[in-house]
């Protein structure tokens, strides 16, 4: 991934190209037509200089451009070799019989997949289809971002996520002023609109419908103390720092509904990343470059955080979502 640094200096290499580029032009032409009246002038020594003074900066903008472009083939080279060396260490038997020590501590997840095509109730963003009786959030007169509909039929059909609703649908706000959320429930009907959008919502976010795969995720250190004390009792370091570094760390990419959440930097809300044990991951979305808002979002959270859903267990047993905490890691 390129740092915001490397972005803004090829914007501002290329930019620099282009606008020298157009002055070079420019010259050459009011030069040409206007001040010179014949050829043999217009070559002669002063317009060169006058040439060379527009075209130097430009060339070394594009030479910068090109240099920029070579470097970053190289680094996605070389990173395309690194996945592939750590995918192969991941799939060998060695990592697997070390991956058995956490097998206890698995949890099943349904992880959400971005769709170009519609394929049921749950997506990310748009206007939310709603009940009779639904109201737009507020929170301190402030009307919450919506921010994803789950329909747990299409979900969790079999009960292969532990603890959660078979049936029901669910719904997503996110107060990002405040790092805050409110999570509605409602039991499953078939008589649905769309949510009509208050004048004061001012963000809408791009509609991704999504399918979904149950899939096994394992906990990071940090997030489970029986996870840690495997962790400080093996001798297996190089398999350790895998599992630390690399295998647990595949969950940020993926939006999930259960399971076990990833961060890949520091968090926000929840102090030291470290989750109280009576609260489980409700769900996960993380930053994509495809799940973005149509206008501009407070302090430009959303534009590149991942967000995190958190209830108790209890709660969660009991179908009672008016609870749910929020954690966003920029």
């Amino acid at each position: 991934m390129k740092t915001k640094k490397q972005i803004r200096n090829l914007r501002i290499n290329t930019i620099s190209f282009s606008v020298g580029s157009v002055l070079f032009l420019l010259v050459f032409l009011f030069t040409r037509f206007v001040v010179f009246n014949d050829w043999v002038c217009f070559f002669s020594l002063n317009y060169m200089v006058i040439c060379a003074v527009f075209a130097l900066p430009c060339w070394i903008a594009y030479g910068r451009v090109l240099k920029h472009n070579h470097q970053n083939k190289l680094w996605l080279q070389q990173l395309s070799e690194k996945e592939a060396k750590i995918k192969a260490q991941i799939e060998s038997p060695e990592f697997q019989t070390y991956l058995q020590k956490f097998e206890t501590l698995a949890k099943l997840a349904a992880e959400l997949i971005p769709s170009d095509e519609k394929h049921g109730f749950s997506r990310f963003g748009g206007l939310p289809l709603v009940p009779s009786n639904f109201q737009w959030p507020q929170r301190n007169q402030q009307y919450l971002d919506f921010v994803a509909q789950i329909d747990f039929t299409e979900i969790n059909p079999t009960e292969q996520l532990k603890d959660f609703p078979q049936s029901g649908l669910l719904y997503l706000f996110v107060d990002f002023n405040h790092v805050d959320c409110q999570v509605l429930f409602y039991p499953k009907s078939e008589e649905l609109t769309i949510a009509k959008k208050p004048d004061k919502v001012k963000n809408l976010y791009r509609e991704i419908y999504l399918t979904h795969k149950i899939i096994k995720t394992y906990p990071d250190y940090k997030d489970c103390p029986a996870a840690n004390q495997i962790h400080e009792h093996t001798t297996q370091y190089e398999m350790d720092e895998l599992y630390s570094k690399w295998f647990v760390s595949q969950n940020v990419k993926r939006h999930l509904i259960g399971g076990w959440a990833s961060y890949d930097e520091v968090a926000y809300f929840i102090p030291n990343q470290k989750v109280p044990e009576d609260w489980i991951l409700l769900c996960q979305i993380v930053h994509n470059d495809n799940w973005v808002t149509t206008s501009t979002i407070h302090d430009g959270y959303y534009g590149f955080a991942h967000l995190y859903f958190y209830i108790r267990k209890e709660d969660l047993l009991a179908h009672k979502f008016d609870q749910v905490k929020l954690d966003l890691q920029l």
